[in-house]
């Protein structure tokens, strides 16, 4: 339920009053997210530390 009321009319529709839900969240989609730098590697070391908290 992307508008919040089932009674809205299907915001893919261009038409729809509410289509800028869906056009943001392509948007969002197509945005770039955090690259590869930001990834935590997962080995036995990092797994213990992880467990401990």
């Amino acid at each position: 339920m992307l508008t919040g009321d089932a009674e809205n009319a299907d915001p893919v529709c261009s038409k729809s009053a509410h289509h800028g839900v869906i056009l943001k969240a392509r948007d969002e989609a197509d945005a770039p997210g955090l690259g590869m730098e930001h990834l935590t590697l997962r080995n036995e070391k990092a797994s213990r530390l992880i467990y401990r908290g």
